[in-house]
Parts: structure tokens; C-alpha cells; sequence
């Protein structure tokens, strides 16, 4: 947490408008089974880094529980990917249309 901290800190230096996405990673197994554990993991994470980050930087932070046995670390990395791209409206608008005009 200190060191995730330590990186935020010095991004939002940077960039004062930047978000973060974390991937909790290895989130497979007896332990994790349920939702409701992945869940509560994701909620003491954020609300111990928020306490660390404090007041001074409103940073929107998105977690992410990802395992390489499933499709969630392909699903956490592909929205990470779409949020870094401005013309996303634009290129879903033309792959729609792709779509349509031949028919797939």
C-alpha cells in the first residue's frame, strides 16, 4: 500500500487528472471461491489506500480481481486499454458499421 501510494503521489504530480486502475492478481482458489470474498478484498484495499491518500487527492482508484486461470485478466486489461483511448466512441461507431454493411 505504502509503495502504491508513493506511485500515485507522484502520477497525480504529473497529471492531476489521472486515474488509477489496480489488478489484485491470483485471485483463484478455495479462498476466493466466492464473490463476496473477492468483493470485501477489493473493499479493505480501497479503503486502506484511501486512508493513506487522504483527503488531499480525489484520485479515482478501479480495482480489478484478476487470475490467469479464467478470463478476468484479459477482461481487467481490456478495460484498462479502453479507458487510454480517446477515440473509442469513434472506432465502436465504425466497427458497427463494418458489421452491418457486410452482414456478419
Amino acid at each position: 500500500v505504502a509503495y502504491a501510494k508513493k506511485v500515485i503521489e507522484a502520477g497525480f504530480k504529473v497529471n492531476p487528472k489521472i486515474t488509477v486502475d489496480i489488478l489484485i492478481h491470483k485471485v483463484d482458489g478455495d479462498r476466493f471461491f466466492h464473490e463476496d470474498v473477492k468483493s470485501e478484498i477489493q473493499g479493505a484495499m480501497h479503503g486502506k489506500l484511501t486512508e493513506e491518500l487522504g483527503d488531499t487527492h480525489v484520485i479515482p482508484i478501479t480495482f480489478h480481481c484478476t487470475s490467469i486461470y479464467d478470463h478476468t485478466i484479459f477482461e481487467a486489461v481490456s478495460k484498462v486499454v479502453q479507458k487510454l483511448m480517446p477515440q473509442l466512441n469513434d472506432l465502436e461507431q465504425c466497427l458497427d458499421a463494418l458489421i452491418t454493411s457486410s452482414r456478419m
